[in-house]
């Protein structure tokens, strides 16, 4: 059983979880013979996953997207977790829910080549499956991510995203969530429908919008080319995803890596979603959160300032990363 530890000084809850160490290392693909491969997540190859939670089917009858339990999970689905008692430390069972979303039949589809269509579809997917979790009463927060090559931490080929839900709020969203509460409580309004409206007067780190999102190039960016994408209207939670909403997100994400691919390239990266928790002890989160997805290239790696004090240092100022964006013909 994986266990939550919560370090005394920070208040930071770090997830030891052994079991991880019997995943396959680096890439899950087992080469036979030349121009041969064997991938767990290809059609034919269902037999060698879990069983889905869910599959989403096309016109043939096929597979499109599944999701599946995540055969090596950092929490179990077990029980409701508790606390481990402990005179000094702080810890919990690591119960949990982790889940992989495997984005599409093509062992070589990359966000890169994605269609739009392809992105709505594996969004409503995810505001599907954090609907579903969202029942689960001894759940507090859900994070979806993607990982895209190893540089980024993708531990296989075939393209897939991650959900992890977690009996406690962690302590990054959490920090969100109070300034957010903040910033409402002083000034009466959301702050991230304040930066939006700022990014938007100014003109100088929006990359791009449509009729329902916007892309920015956040002022304090903590590394080139990082992007947000906000809704325009106020929403506090991802799973009130609508279809239509699927499908202006799916044409400002494929905006924007058509965007990427123009000016940086097949470049690893990192995508997360920033979503309201399931449950929270401050109240009235649907006022003043406001969820977004975060999409951060990885164009260097963190030393050892920035692993030491806590402090980024970007080698690119985001106006100037904006410019670059901005420039692509689309």
């Amino acid at each position: 059983m994986p266990q939550l530890r919560k370090d005394i000084v920070t208040s930071h809850w770090v997830i030891i979880a052994n079991e991880r160490l019997k995943r396959p290392s680096e890439f899950t693909v087992t080469p036979h013979t030349a121009g041969d491969f064997f991938c767990p997540f290809c059609p034919e190859n269902e037999s060698k996953t879990p069983a889905p939670i869910k599959e989403y089917l096309n016109d043939n009858n096929e597979w499109i997207s599944r999701v599946i339990p995540n055969k090596y999970p950092v929490l179990k689905s077990e029980r409701d977790p508790a606390f481990v008692k402990d005179p000094f430390y702080e810890s919990m069972d690591g119960v949990g829910e982790h889940e992989i979303i495997i984005e599409s039949r093509d062992h070589h589809f990359t966000y890169y080549t994605a269609t739009p269509d392809d992105f709505a579809r594996n969004y409503l997917v995810t505001a599907e499956r954090f609907a579903a979790l969202a029942e689960k009463k001894h759940l507090r927060y859900g994070l979806y991510f993607k990982n895209y090559k190893p540089d980024a931490g993708a531990t296989l080929l075939h393209p897939h995203a991650q959900i992890i839900a977690t009996p406690i709020v962690p302590k990054l969203i959490w920090e969100e969530l109070v300034g957010a509460k903040d910033y409402h409580d002083t000034n009466g309004t959301c702050v991230f429908c304040r930066i939006m409206d700022e990014e938007k007067k100014r003109n100088e780190r929006l990359v791009t919008e449509n009729e329902r999102f916007v892309a920015i190039s956040p002022y304090a960016s903590m590394s080139p080319y990082e992007i947000w994408i906000l809704p325009r209207q106020h929403t506090a939670e991802f799973q009130s995803l609508t279809a239509d909403d699927a499908h202006h997100l799916g044409m400002i994400v494929h905006d924007i890596f058509q965007r990427y691919k123009a000016v940086i390239g097949d470049a690893a990266f990192n995508a997360y979603l920033h979503t309201a928790p399931f449950r929270f002890p401050l109240t009235g989160f649907d006022r003043y959160f406001h969820w977004h997805i975060e999409i951060a290239p990885k164009t260097g790696i963190l030393a050892g300032f920035e692993l030491g004090s806590g402090f980024c240092i970007n080698p690119h100022a985001p106006e100037e990363c904006t410019r670059m964006l901005k420039e692509v013909r689309q």
